[in-house]
């Protein structure tokens, strides 16, 4: 078990499975999420009010965070598309900095175990 990565939401053990125990692999789509650009846009999408693209942009966040064993932003993404599918949008706002602030903690700590 890797604390550190659990201390940052990154549930290690779960990661380990998906990725058949494979810690060189696992560090790439890591270190891959790191440079995806999904978050940015999200964050475009969201301040230019473009409910379709926001909407695309949480999905594929949580599927990579989903398949990264990132289940507390996992968790977020996914009620967050769940009452924008409802059109429930007086909750969007919460999950947004919910989203952001969990978003930041990951990629911070993910910098900081990779500089090492």
């Amino acid at each position: 078990m890797k604390p550190e990565f659990n201390e940052i939401g990154i549930e290690y053990e779960e990661l380990m499975g998906r990725f058949a125990n494979n810690a060189s692999m696992a560090n790439r789509f890591l270190k891959a999420f790191l440079n995806d650009q999904t978050f940015i846009q999200l964050q475009q999408h969201y301040t230019n009010h473009d409910q379709e693209e926001l909407m695309k942009d949480i999905h594929t966040l949580k599927g990579l965070s989903g398949n990264l064993s990132m289940m507390q932003l996992y968790h977020i993404t996914n009620t967050w598309l769940c009452d924008l599918r409802s059109n429930n949008l007086q909750t969007s706002e919460q999950y947004y900095q919910q989203c952001l602030k969990e978003y930041t903690n990951i990629t911070q700590g993910l910098k900081e175990i990779f500089s090492e």
